[in-house]
């Protein structure tokens, strides 16, 4: 039985991240050619090497803007979205440190913030694993007051929904955690949901405009601090 139990949790060790980092850059001034071959090349092999990082995926924020222009996107057009394994935030911050030091150092990056979440949700739908699919990811808070009713919103109707809406086929929820070193942008967001999507926005934005009548009582949901974008995979 303790052999079980040690292969059991070693087997979440090992497969199920702890915390989703969001690491949101620009290049410097006009130099987002030589920025874009160096974060899908030397930053991204390095990043990937680190022994906390279990998965990490480089997206460019799409030119199609889902929300019709309604609601500004957060001002950095680049994303790594990475999975770390481990117990706590120290095993965070040496890919965070890392990030920062990164940007700081490249001649062609600029700012970056780096954004620090935790799962509070399974992932609803398909597991997509490495395959290059583009990403819609919400970036959304509670109305003051009625965080209980927004969480079980989120959790009940919109993450199990999401699937109805073609091109996403997966949700998965995360809130802000305590610990921050959030470099150029502090994380104005307590909930963060990530999307895969297998279709053009331009197909999602057809699905936004017949949402499923349960999805529309979202009172708890504080549409002056919303956000959402979809970014396309770097590969």
């Amino acid at each position: 039985m303790t052999d079980l139990k040690n292969y059991a949790l070693d087997l979440v060790r090992t497969s199920q991240p702890s915390f989703l980092l969001l690491i949101l850059g620009n290049p410097a001034g006009a130099q987002g050619p030589a920025f874009l071959e160096w974060f899908k090349g030397q930053f991204r092999d390095e990043l990937r090497k680190l022994s906390p990082v279990f998965r990490a995926r480089l997206f460019e924020r799409d030119g199609v803007d889902i929300t019709w222009g309604r609601f500004p996107p957060v001002p950095m057009k680049y994303l790594a979205l990475v999975d770390i394994l481990g117990g706590g935030p120290e095993d965070a911050h040496k890919v965070i440190e890392f990030a920062q030091n990164a940007y700081a150092t490249e001649a062609s990056a600029g700012e970056v913030a780096t954004w620090l979440y935790y799962p509070v949700s399974p992932k609803y739908g398909l597991e997509c694993g490495d395959m290059p699919t583009t990403v819609m990811v919400h970036y959304t808070n509670p109305v003051a007051g009625m965080e209980a009713e927004y969480a079980e919103w989120f959790n009940t109707r919109l993450l199990g929904h999401a699937p109805v809406f073609d091109p996403l086929v997966s949700a998965q929820r995360f809130e802000r955690s305590m610990y921050q070193n959030p470099g150029a942008l502090e994380p104005d967001y307590q909930t963060v949901a990530v999307y895969d999507q297998v279709g053009p926005s331009e197909q999602l934005m057809e699905a936004f405009k017949n949402p499923p009548p349960e999805l529309l009582d979202m009172v708890s949901l504080d549409n002056e601090h919303f956000t959402e974008s979809a970014y396309l995979p770097l590969v």
